[in-house]
């Protein structure tokens, strides 16, 4: 992939006759270089641009680039960050970071503050100064704090700032009125502790990668993080991170002014503490400094174990992700996150091949992405060429990719078609009939492990103890039901989807359950009731070839809920954070040695699962153990998600086994289908 690379170059503004505070924004030589490197360490070439007027002239001259790798801040006016990215909107090339409307508004911190305080997240009390005379409605109590409302890098921040009477306020505010040209900042001056949050991503995906608190080394009153202090920090300040508690409390303020502003791909919320404790919005970096060394942010990361390369990446990634399956206006080729590496040599091409997102996909769909980026990581470096694409809906389009690209194998990440399960086998009985090598189970074990009706069947039929169920039809039929509490659970969706917490879980007896599969979604076949095993839920995993997997070790679902609430690992539980079912489920591998025979049992039917459904690659297998000691098999998982936070990865992990490590099993332990003939 080709990508451009616009930035300021500070040495060339200090010789058009900048101070060094002016050009405190742009960025040296290390900056640019190690951006550089870091891109082309991933595989792409890198054409080095330049500030606005040089995209200018490259543009009239008809020069364009797969993506663009942005980090202007700008020269003139309080849209000044938004002028490289409005140029690149005009000629239809994508670009990392956020956009246009983005970059203008959170470039004004009094603008950035209204729309936080509007969205009802914590904020100073704040006032704009725009003359001497706007000064007599300041009306807010003091101490104060006072700073240029649209400059970057702590300009405009020092020792006179903060403010204790009404001359004081005055001063501060005319001098900076004077200096620089723009509207002041006032606010309620918050008296706690100061961090800075590191975030990866863009809307519902995006994620916190670390919160760094800025502590002075000789604090005497209140630290103020100004262009001096950020100057000379090896001197002044060093950076720590926060407990548990506050780390929780200030990702959740900083996530929702990230994306309630709109904000993409990766950058930086600072937050401050009220006296109280409360963690208050200051202001939003969308275009972080990116120093490798000395910035806040690769600090930050590095505080987290990201070094800068991984960074770049992570930042690179989600913008690749915002751009899958979309073609480039400007050169007519696929897009950059499908773009071949004309350099890539020896290495294995690989496809990874996921569901298609609709603008509106819930978290149990968008949750594929970080599988994406799981394969992204495992499979990182020169030995692999990975391009990803969602699966379309025109088969003629899917058979055209494959045949003009001839990937050495596909990685097959589809759940949903159409945002139904019940077609998750259509991609790979595509890629059998194309002869195309794919990651997972064939298309036959998709099938009947993703109909859990068909499923339960093959494995009564197997002596594999399955907890009893009945369809609707079997209900209208007059079959009867035992006296027995049943969960009414989806056909075809996994996921947990429709075991929502918020009503009953469970019912009683043939008219309850037809009134709740009744009141559900879909067509009459969609939904069946499963009887409710009330004991210890136990997954265990499986990976590698279809003759010889390894066995991972076993997890214990544990739930820290009040008496006569069900213990079932619902929607909430898996999907919603902020739940009370999501904080109080967790998983464990330290089982007590007490329970090794029923270890032994799990593993025994988890292979004998596999053996049945002819799996291949991965899997997983769900238990629910009665009272008695007695294991259930709830469900079989062919390709379970991979996401970070899944029962599979969390069993690889405890197994010692690392991303590579795993991603690379996947993909050699590939379904081979015989090619056409």
């Amino acid at each position: 992939m080709i990508i451009g690379f616009t930035y300021d170059l500070k040495e060339d503004y200090l010789k058009a006759g900048f101070s060094q505070e002016e050009a405190a924004e742009f960025d040296g030589p290390a900056t640019i270089d190690g951006i550089q490197q870091a891109l082309e360490a991933l595989g792409h070439n890198v054409d080095r641009i330049g500030h606005v007027k040089a995209l200018m002239q490259r543009l009239v001259r008809g020069d364009r680039w797969d993506l663009v790798f942005n980090i202007c801040e700008g020269v003139h006016g309080s849209g000044r960050e938004a002028q490289v990215p409005a140029l690149l909107e005009a000629h239809g090339i994508p670009y990392v970071f956020s956009d246009v409307l983005v970059l203008s508004l959170t470039l004004h911190k009094g603008m950035a503050k209204h729309v936080v305080r509007d969205l009802g997240i914590p904020t100073a009390p704040f006032a704009l100064v725009d003359s001497p005379g706007a000064l007599a409605a300041v009306n807010l109590p003091f101490p104060l704090f006072v700073k240029p409302v649209a400059e970057g890098t702590g300009k405009g921040i020092g020792s006179s700032s903060l403010v204790h009477d009404r001359a004081g306020l005055e001063s501060a505010c005319q001098e900076r009125l004077q200096k620089y040209g723009q509207s002041v900042l006032v606010e309620t001056f918050l008296p706690g502790r100061e961090f800075t949050v590191g975030i990866v991503g863009t809307g519902s995906t995006a994620r916190v990668i670390g919160l760094m608190e800025v502590v002075w080394q000789d604090r005497e009153g209140p630290g103020i993080y100004s262009y001096d202090n950020k100057a000379h920090y090896e001197e002044r300040v060093r950076y720590g991170v926060p407990e548990k508690g506050l780390f929780e409390a200030c990702s959740e303020v900083a996530l929702a002014a990230w994306r309630g502003l709109g904000c993409r791909d990766g950058g930086r919320v600072d937050l401050r503490l009220d006296a109280g404790g409360v963690p208050h919005f200051l202001e939003v970096n969308p275009l972080a400094g990116l120093d490798p060394v000395h910035s806040d942010l690769p600090i930050l990361a590095r505080l987290h174990g990201i070094g800068f390369g991984e960074l770049i990446r992570m930042i690179l990634d989600e913008a690749l992700a915002r751009m899958d399956g979309q073609v480039s206006k400007t050169t007519g080729r696929p897009s950059p996150a499908r773009e071949p590496d004309p350099g890539s040599g020896g290495s294995r091409r690989v496809l990874v091949l996921h569901s298609p997102l609709p603008v509106d996909a819930p978290p149990d769909e968008l949750d594929v992405l970080e599988q994406v980026a799981f394969f992204r990581e495992g499979l990182a470096g020169p030995a692999w060429q990975l391009e990803v694409a969602p699966f379309p809906s025109g088969l003629d389009a899917l058979q055209q990719m494959l045949t003009a690209g001839q990937p050495d194998v596909v990685i097959n990440l589809t759940e949903t078609l159409l945002g139904q399960g019940r077609l998750v086998h259509l991609a790979p009985s595509l890629l059998e009939a194309l002869g195309m090598p794919f990651t997972g189970c064939s298309s036959e074990a998709i099938f009947m492990t993703s109909n859990k009706l068909i499923a339960k069947s093959l494995m009564r039929a197997g002596q594999i103890p399955t907890p009893s169920s009945f369809t609707r039809q079997q209900l209208l039929q007059g079959a009867e039901v035992p006296v027995a509490d049943y969960l009414v659970k989806s056909v075809w969706e996994h996921a947990s989807f429709g075991l929502h917490e918020d009503g009953p879980m469970l019912f009683r007896g043939k008219d309850p359950l037809l009134q709740a599969m009744n009141a559900l979604p879909g067509m009459d076949t969609s939904w069946f009731a499963e009887q409710y095993i009330d004991g210890r839920e136990f997954n265990l995993a499986l990976l590698g070839p279809a003759a010889d997997p390894m066995l991972l070790p076993v997890a214990e679902m544990c739930f820290s809920y009040p008496p006569g609430k069900p213990r079932i690992v619902g929607y909430k539980a898996k999907w919603e954070p902020g739940s009370f079912e999501y904080k109080n489920t967790f998983r464990r591998f330290d089982i007590p040695e007490a329970d090794r025979g029923l270890l032994d049992d799990l593993r025994q039917l988890a292979r004998r699962c596999w053996d049945l459904f002819g799996l291949n690659g991965y899997a997983r297998v769900d238990f629910r153990v009665d009272a008695t000691g007695q294991p259930w098999v709830l469900e079989v998982n062919a390709n379970p998600c991979l996401s970070a936070d899944s029962g599979f990865v969390a069993a690889c992990r405890e197994a010692g086994l690392s991303a590579g490590e795993v991603a690379e099993r996947i993909v050699d332990h590939s379904c081979r289908p015989a090619n056409k003939s």
